[in-house]
């Protein structure tokens, strides 16, 4: 269970060096997945406190969201999320967040008391809330001439498979100032492929999709993946239909990339799926416990088909789909018993106390084509 607050303020202040979170004992720490979230840690001890994602434009909230009798000259918003919901780090979130409301001119909204929400969000106080779940889909593929198309080749099929993929506003960083509904797919990829060379393109959506982002196109840099990330509020997978479309986009845009690997799951994080990080630029490996879609290149299907012996394969042109037997709406957890997911030669070490997501060794065993040559991008 979480510990979440909101900030609405007239500034759109940017996270990095900030100094009204930094206050009060507390270090900065950029995020590897999003560059609008910082995780925030103790000094001098390096513990992990709390996450804080923006700012975004209130204007692209859904209205019902919003705290009801919002200032109107509040255009920024800011969310602060406890993971593990635990003191001292409440006291240390509540308070960057007082400040932060202080320098954006704004106020700031602990959503654990507030009772102002509008009767379209109101719930029965007898009623326990659910936690929010989150759906995280990401496409890994390697960089080739075709690298600059995949902003254009992400929102074409959203449009033919998935719209509810489709983003509302996107740019290079927060506040979000393009517009998709004037801008189009013309303007995504035109900004994509003129900007991003070295930078993320960043979009926001409207409920289920919550953001995402399409990783910088050149190899320029130390990392050897190029990838799609996207965050859906998890509940939407109730329906059926929006099940299967997500499940038909998720195939349509890993083959339109030519993706080796991709992966579709449910997470009680909005910021951290169970995918190992890479150390320094090399594929870590598969996630330590099956996700509920996995997708593999013909390559990587080799390897892992005899493997995949507890949910269902579906080979389609391109690569082999793979349908674990956990039902999607289940949060991912690491399962024991044998058969149902990949040996442990095909997944990362991951033995880094102060970060259980990083991986510490690569998998033994990937596709060769993965196994980097590079001396200074190859960890183990």
């Amino acid at each position: 269970m979480s510990y979440d607050i909101e900030v609405y303020g007239r500034a759109a202040l940017p996270l990095p060096g900030c100094e009204a979170i930094t206050k009060g004992g507390l270090a900065l720490e950029g995020s590897s997945d999003d560059e609008s979230v910082i995780r925030v840690v103790h000094e001098p001890s390096g513990e992990y406190c709390f996450m804080i994602e923006g700012p975004y434009d209130v204007a692209d909230d859904d209205p019902d969201e919003l705290p009801s009798g919002l200032r109107s000259d509040l255009r920024y918003r800011y969310l602060i999320v406890v993971e593990r919901a635990e003191q001292p780090h409440i006291d240390h979130a509540l308070a960057s967040a007082a400040r932060l409301a202080s320098a954006v001119a704004g106020v700031s909204v602990d959503l654990q008391a507030d009772a102002g929400r509008s009767s379209a969000r109101a719930a029965d106080p007898r009623v326990p809330k659910e936690p929010e779940r989150y759906l995280h889909v990401q496409w890994y593929r390697r960089f080739d001439e075709h690298s600059r198309s995949l902003a254009s080749q992400y929102v074409e099929s959203a449009e033919t498979v998935l719209p509810a993929a489709l983003p509302v506003s996107f740019g290079l960083s927060e506040p979000l100032r393009e517009k998709f509904a004037r801008e189009g797919v013309d303007g995504v990829d035109r900004l994509y492929r003129d900007e991003c060379a070295r930078r993320r393109l960043v979009f926001r959506g409207k409920r289920p999709l919550i953001s995402g982002f399409i990783d910088a196109w050149s190899d320029e840099f130390i990392a050897e993946l190029h990838f799609v990330k996207l965050v859906f509020a998890a509940s939407e997978l109730s329906k059926p239909q929006f099940a299967s479309a997500l499940e038909n986009f998720f195939v349509d845009l890993a083959q339109r990339s030519k993706s080796f690997f991709a992966f579709a799951e449910v997470n009680s994080s909005q910021f951290s799926p169970s995918q190992a990080l890479p150390q320094w630029g090399e594929w870590p490996g598969l996630p330590q416990s099956p996700p509920w879609l996995s997708w593999f290149s013909p390559d990587y299907a080799e390897l892992v088909q005899p493997h995949l012996t507890a949910g269902e394969q579906c080979a389609v042109p391109g690569g082999l789909l793979y349908r674990s037997s956990l039902p999607p709406t289940n949060i991912s957890a690491s399962w024991s018993e044998q058969g149902s997911w990949v040996p442990a030669d095909f997944v990362p070490e991951q033995n880094d106390p102060d970060n259980h997501r990083q991986s510490t060794a690569t998998a033994r065993t990937m596709p060769s084509a993965l196994r980097s040559a590079n001396p200074v991008v190859k960890v183990g």
